[in-house]
C-alpha cells in the first residue's frame, strides 16, 4: 500500500465537480476517458480501442473496448460516455473544464438536464459519435483531460447516486478522516497497475510535511509548496522529482481599478514586478523565470521573443508620481508559490516607488474568497494548462470563467481568437494565435512571471512515470524499485 499526502485532497468522486490537479490524479486512479496520454506524451486508446476522424475533420466516431468493465462488473457502454460528457453542460454545472468542448461541439447550448447536445450520438452499445461546429485539432487532448472521465449512468441517476468508474483502482472516501483508500481492480482492461493499493490523505504543509518525512509515514507527498521543498539531501531516504508540468504562476490586475485604467502605468509597473521576479535570487529549480502567458513548448518559437525592460523603484515612482499620490496598491500572492527572497524584494520595491502598499501574503484556505469578490488590486494566478494547445491556457481569461483570474477585459481576444481557432494546417493555426496573444499581452492586463516544475516528494525506492505536458505522474502507474 503506497501512502500518499497531498495538500488538495478531493471531498467528491465525481469528475464534474473536480477542479485541482491533484483532484484529476485520484480521477485518473478511478475513471477512464475515451482516449489518454501515455508517459511518451502521446495519444493512445482508452476506453476507445479505435477511432475515426472524418474528412472534414468534424466527425468523430469511437469504438469501445467491450471488455472495459465498471468496479461493479457491469459493462461500459457508448450510453454511458454519453452521459458523462453531456452533463458538463447542463443547467448549473460546475464544471471548470465545460468550456473546452462547449465552444466546438453541435448543440451545447441551452440544454435541459439529462438531455444529450446534437453533438453525441449514441450509435449503437459500444459506439457513438462526436459532431463538431468546425474542426478542432485538438479534440482528442480535450477529451483525454480527467475531467471528462466516464461515470456508470446508472449509478450516477440511482436515488443514491454514487460514482462508479472503470480504471485501475476502486476508491472510497472516508468523510470522517477525510481519506481515500484505492485498490487494484482485477478486471481493468488496460495494463494492470503498478502498485496494489493506495492510500491519500489531506496534509497541511510545511512543517508537517517535514515531519512525515523524518517519520516515513509516507512514501509520496505531492503539492508541496515550490518555495519550501529544499535539495533531495535534506530528506535522508527520499528524492524530489522535478514534473514537467505545463503550470504558470502569473499576476494579475484588477483592470476595475482607476489606477489600472492606464495601459502605460500596467505595462511599467509589469516591467517593474518582471525586474524583480528574473534575478537569480527569486528563482529556484521549480521556479523558472518565463515572461509569456503560454509556457513554453507549446506556441512557435517566435511567441517567445521577448525583449526584457528594466526599470527602477525610483524610476517608476518619479514617472508615475502624480498618478500614484495618496493611492494604497492591494497586492494579494500566495506566500508558498514564489521564494520568499522574491517576495520580500517584490514588496520593498513598491514601498519604494512611493505607493501606499497592502500586501498580503496569504495560504490557499483565504485565496479563493478573495479571489471571488475582486478584492484586490494585484493577484496570483497559478494554473496548469489542461493541454498542450494554446486553447488548454485560455479558461482563466475569459470573463464568465469559474476559474476566472483578475479582472480582464477578454471579449475581444476571444472574438479575435473565434476567427482563428479552427484555421488549418495545425501550424497556420498557430502562428495566427501567437500573433493574437502578443497583441493581447501587450496591453499589459497581467504580468507574466513564472512556469512551475510542481515537485514530487517520494520515497528513493519509488520509480515515477514521465511526466511530460501532463498533471503530473499517475499514482497507479509508481512502483517500488527491486
Amino acid at each position: 500500500m503506497l501512502e500518499i499526502g497531498m495538500t488538495a485532497v478531493p471531498k467528491t468522486a465525481d469528475p464534474r465537480e473536480l477542479w485541482n490537479f491533484q483532484h484529476f490524479l485520484v480521477a485518473q486512479c478511478m475513471y477512464q476517458t475515451l482516449v489518454r496520454v501515455s508517459e511518451s506524451g502521446r495519444l493512445v486508446s482508452d476506453l476507445a480501442k479505435r477511432w475515426e476522424v472524418d474528412q472534414a475533420g468534424m466527425t468523430y466516431t469511437f469504438e469501445l473496448n467491450e471488455k472495459a468493465v465498471f468496479h461493479d462488473g457491469s459493462g461500459v457502454t457508448a450510453s454511458d460516455v454519453a452521459f458523462s460528457l453531456a452533463r458538463h453542460f447542463w443547467p448549473g454545472s460546475p464544471s471548470v473544464v465545460q468550456n473546452h468542448l462547449k465552444s466546438v461541439m453541435s448543440g451545447t447550448d441551452n440544454l435541459k438536464d439529462g438531455t444529450l447536445p446534437s453533438g453525441i450520438k449514441v450509435l449503437n452499445e459500444h459506439s457513438l459519435q462526436l459532431t463538431l461546429i468546425h474542426p478542432y485539432p485538438p479534440m482528442l487532448y480535450v477529451l483525454a483531460m480527467p475531467g471528462f472521465s466516464v461515470v456508470s449512468k446508472k449509478h450516477a441517476t440511482s436515488p443514491t447516486k454514487k460514482w462508479i468508474g472503470s480504471g485501475p483502482m476502486n476508491g472510497n472516501f472516508d468523510s470522517t478522516k477525510g481519506t481515500w483508500s484505492l485498490h487494484a481492480f482485477d478486471r481493468y482492461a488496460g495494463s494492470k497497475p503498478k502498485t496494489n493499493g493506495i492510500h491519500i490523505r489531506g496534509i497541511s504543509g510545511y512543517p508537517e510535511i517535514e515531519t512525515l518525512i523524518k517519520d516515513k509515514a509516507l512514501d509520496v507527498i505531492i503539492g508541496a509548496p515550490v518555495s519550501e521543498v529544499m535539495e533531495a539531501k535534506q530528506f535522508p531516504g527520499y528524492n524530489v522529482t522535478r514534473t514537467n508540468s505545463l503550470f504558470y504562476n502569473h499576476l494579475f490586475y484588477n483592470n476595475r481599478q482607476p489606477l489600472f485604467k492606464n495601459s502605460e502605468f500596467r505595462r511599467d509597473l509589469g516591467h517593474l514586478i518582471q525586474s524583480i521576479a528574473k534575478k537569480p535570487a527569486s528563482v529556484t529549480s521549480f521556479i523558472t523565470y518565463e515572461p509569456y502567458y503560454i509556457p513554453r513548448g507549446v506556441m512557435p518559437g517566435s511567441y517567445y521573443q521577448r525583449t526584457d525592460i528594466d526599470i527602477t523603484p525610483d524610476e517608476f515612482g518619479k514617472k508615475w508620481a502624480h498618478l500614484t499620490k495618496g493611492k494604497k496598491l492591494h497586492v494579494v500572492v500566495l506566500k508558498n508559490a514564489y521564494s520568499q527572497r522574491m517576495l520580500d524584494d517584490f514588496e520593498a520595491a513598491i514601498k519604494k516607488t512611493g505607493l501606499d502598499l497592502q500586501f498580503d501574503r496569504i495560504a490557499v484556505g483565504e485565496y479563493f474568497d478573495i479571489l471571488k469578490n475582486d478584492k484586490y488590486d494585484i493577484i496570483t494566478g497559478l494554473y496548469v494548462g489542461n493541454f498542450p494547445d494554446p486553447d488548454g491556457f485560455l479558461d482563466p481569461l475569459m470573463e464568465t470563467s469559474k476559474a476566472r483570474f483578475g479582472v480582464i477585459p477578454s471579449r475581444d481576444l476571444f472574438t479575435a481568437i473565434e476567427k482563428v481557432r479552427y484555421v488549418t494546417p495545425a501550424e497556420k493555426r498557430l502562428e495566427e494565435y501567437s500573433r493574437i496573444l502578443r497583441s493581447f499581452e501587450d496591453n499589459w492586463y497581467l504580468v507574466p512571471l513564472y512556469r512551475i516544475s510542481v515537485p514530487i516528494i517520494h520515497n528513493a525506492q519509488l520509480s515515477i512515470p514521465d511526466t511530460s505536458f501532463r498533471y503530473e505522474a499517475e499514482l497507479w502507474n509508481m512502483f517500488w524499485s527491486d
